[in-house]
């Protein structure tokens, strides 16, 4: 992981691994069914890059997940309300804007 990676990001890569690992994919499987390259994947999973809202959404559906679960700290809780997931949808939204 880069120097320096965001505490969001963090979790983005985190859940990320963990999700695509539970789905008994690789990088490249993962990149194939997103039609992204692996080297973008292992870019995203080391710190270098970040998708873009589009890519998020493929790998959503690939790893049959949420989109906002790729930001919830397997630490905390899930979300259970309605507030919780608007809370953490305007983070996400806000650190797209900055990337």
């Amino acid at each position: 992981m880069s120097k320096y990676v965001p505490e969001l990001q963090k979790i983005f890569i985190s859940n990320l691994k963990r999700f695509r690992k539970s789905k008994g994919l690789s990088q490249a499987k993962l990149a194939e069914r997103c039609t992204i390259s692996a080297g973008f994947v292992g870019e995203i999973e080391v710190g270098r890059s970040f998708p873009s809202v589009k890519t998020l959404e493929k790998f959503s559906q690939v790893l049959e997940v949420k989109p906002f679960e790729f930001f919830v700290d397997p630490e905390d809780r899930k979300p259970s309300s309605q507030e919780e997931v608007l809370y953490i949808l305007d983070r996400v939204k806000d650190y797209i804007r900055l990337t």
